[in-house]
């Protein structure tokens, strides 16, 4: 474990390193859209609401985290899905055949003032519970019932919405159509809305794109009482879209681009009115951190009432559909799955800590290989000392010591005489005396047919003393 302790301490302090240095570096700005109220990146909302909640009342402002249909109680509506793909299909062909009556170029104010323009109407012929359809074959008008809001009132209430694209589908459209057609107020600030909403009031948007991202449009507003005004200069990427189709029997343009481009407009609507703008960067924070984006804001949201109501959305937001239906957002919606994935969370952590140890099989004790040759020995001595047979194993021992000579001193086989006794001696730089006592016993033994067990230890001392001396 030594070893490994200055590469894991050098791990350790890099990791630290760099956490500290991530931490404290300067970090760099996001420009992605989002357009939500806590958010204070560029593009999020959030000194814009501030700005909403001190011109209204802000207790009545209610953030919005759902749905148009289930915001404004979809389940409960009278509308069916047959009368509203009715209503849709009806007001689609209405505008298509006015679309050919006038010229998109001269989307202009109507003649009017501002206040009679936008104000609510109270007529029958407003409220839309039924068109009288001509047939051309027999000159007869029949009823067809598209919307019955004889018992709604949405008059007290208002909808704000700020994001890229508005990407309602055909339910939502339905609801927020009848809650403009029943007094409700419906401002949406984005470059884009969904086909059928579109379709449906009669509009459509457009860019206007240059090479030059420093460039800055003119934006002005036709309210007398900020026409005469400041023109505002903001930069042309946050002010590229604008309405290039309006109907404008219902429509009141409030703000152009550059004095040709609209991009704010009120489009009355039954008992209601759309309030829509083109360029939702410039509700951002960017927009906003600068004296004139901050009037120019306080100067759209003046044109807005001031319902008892006023329902900010949070669901309609950019990159906010990629989760919007996702299964872990249904889970953590419910009390007891969002616990149980919690849990599953929390023991899988638990299971990989535990597991992460290093685990294997237990290693057996391996006992050493023990010297049996002390054994043997001890063996075959308890052996012969049973049998009395000295003269057997000093014989063994005897041709064990003329080995020895044949190997180590170069003799010729063990002889019995004189000569070869002087060259035994000579050879091993013994004294004679020695060992001519060495065969001496030598032929005690092999002319005796038993010998004692004193005669056979005092040939193994002395063989064994002959073997010391040789070294």
């Amino acid at each position: 474990m030594k070893a490994y302790r200055a590469p894991i301490t050098i791990i350790v302090l890099l990791v630290i390193a760099q956490l500290l240095f991530e931490h404290y570096r300067p970090k760099s700005l996001d420009w992605k859209p989002n357009y939500e109220y806590k958010e204070k990146k560029p593009l999020g909302c959030y000194l814009s609401y501030q700005m909403l909640s001190h011109l209204f009342e802000a207790h009545s402002i209610k953030v919005v985290q759902q749905p148009i249909y289930n915001q404004l109680g979809g389940e409960d509506n009278d509308l069916t899905a047959s009368m509203y793909e009715q209503a849709i299909d009806t007001d689609t062909t209405n505008y298509e055949a006015e679309a050919n009556n006038y010229d998109n170029d001269t989307t202009t104010s109507i003649g009017k003032s501002y206040e009679d323009e936008t104000a609510p109407q109270t007529n029958e012929e407003s409220d839309y519970t039924a068109t009288n359809d001509l047939d051309e074959n027999n000159g007869e008008a029949t009823d067809t019932i598209i919307y019955d809001i004889s018992n709604q009132d949405h008059s007290s209430e208002q909808y704000l919405f700020v994001t890229q694209n508005l990407e309602a589908d055909a339910l939502d459209t339905r609801l927020l159509l009848n809650f403009v057609d029943t007094g409700g107020t419906v401002s949406i600030a984005a470059e884009t809305l969904s086909d059928t909403l579109a379709r449906t009031i009669g509009i459509s948007t457009s860019g206007h794109f240059t090479w030059d991202d420093t460039s800055q449009y003119a934006i002005t507003l036709t309210h007398p009482r900020y026409a005469s005004k400041q023109q505002y200069h903001f930069d042309q990427r946050h002010t590229d879209h604008y309405f290039d189709q309006l109907d404008t029997a219902n429509t009141t343009i409030l703000g152009y681009i550059e004095a040709v481009r609209p991009n704010f407009i009120a489009l009355r609507r039954g008992k209601g009115v759309f309030y829509l703008h083109s360029n939702p960067n410039l509700f951002a924070n960017y927009t906003a951190i600068q004296d004139s984006g901050a009037q120019y804001i306080a100067q759209v949201f003046a044109h807005l009432p001031n319902p008892s109501t006023t329902y900010w959305d949070e669901q309609y937001k950019p990159n906010r559909a990629i989760y919007r239906d996702s299964p872990l957002r249904y889970i953590l919606s419910v009390d007891a799955l969002r616990w149980a994935w919690y849990l599953s969370l929390a023991g899988v952590v638990l299971f990989m800590l535990i597991e992460s140890k290093r685990r294997q099989r237990p290693i057996p004790i391996v006992e050493p290989l023990r010297n049996t040759t002390l054994d043997f020995a001890r063996t075959i001595g308890l052996l012969y000392y049973q049998q009395g047979d000295h003269r057997d194993l000093a014989n063994k021992k005897i041709t064990h010591f003329g080995d020895f000579l044949r190997q180590r001193l170069y003799l010729p086989p063990l002889q019995l005489e004189r000569d070869y006794y002087q060259l035994v001696a000579q050879k091993s730089e013994q004294s004679l005396a020695d060992i001519e006592a060495i065969f001496r016993l030598i032929v005690q033994v092999r002319t005796q047919a038993s010998i004692e067990p004193e005669t056979l230890l005092d040939l193994n001392r002395r063989i064994d003393n002959f073997y010391r001396n040789i070294g």
